[in-house]
């Protein structure tokens, strides 16, 4: 197994660093090596725990970085795709401080974010000054690996998180799992037979 990315054939170590650099980011400063999730057994990563699953947190206060780090781009919709996720039609109040908002205004941004992020951002567009106004700035925890080996369960806690590797192996009674929006990128993902 490659556990830094010095240690990657020149193809893979191309690949891992254009991966790398959508996120400004470099090589081996944030590469993490190995991780094995070892068979029968959960292992938890999240921003708010010191484990295994050493993160660093990608921060910006402009969401449509946010957008281009784990959303799905726009162009996806200007080819047809239909868009499931549901467009407010609330208007909010600038004005207001976040406590103030009711629960219609508070729903409202909460669907114009996942719209805007998940979604065709053109439709909600006139939402992006509240989200940045209320929520600014976005961290999304990156996870970083050469090598992921799944035996057991890999659990995603945050709502929001990036997981980058060159390899994802997922073994019988392999799975990763997350109770937020996850994004995965890699250069290779297979599954074992034994």
């Amino acid at each position: 197994m490659q556990h830094t990315i010095d240690k990657l054939d020149a193809r893979d170590r191309a690949h891992v660093e254009s991966m790398l650099a959508r996120y400004g980011l470099t090589g081996d400063p944030h590469m993490r090596g190995h991780l094995v999730v070892p068979a029968h057994a959960t292992l938890h990563l999240d921003q708010g725990k010191d484990t295994s699953g050493t993160h660093l947190v990608l921060r910006t206060s402009d969401l449509d970085v946010v957008k281009r780090w784990i959303g799905t781009p726009d162009s996806v919709f200007h080819q047809g795709a239909p868009c499931q996720l549901t467009a407010p039609t609330t208007v909010i109040d600038l004005e207001k401080d976040l406590c103030q908002l009711d629960a219609a205004e508070a729903q409202a941004l909460r669907d114009a974010a996942r719209r805007y992020i998940y979604g065709d951002s053109r439709q909600v567009g006139w939402y992006k000054r509240a989200l940045e106004k209320y929520f600014a700035p976005f961290s999304i925890p990156t996870y970083i690996y050469t090598t992921l080996d799944v035996r057991g369960e890999l659990k995603f806690s945050d709502p929001a998180a990036l997981l980058l590797a060159n390899t994802i192996l997922f073994h019988p009674g392999g799975t990763i799992v997350s109770s937020g929006n996850l994004s995965i990128q890699a250069t290779y993902i297979a599954k074992q037979s034994s």
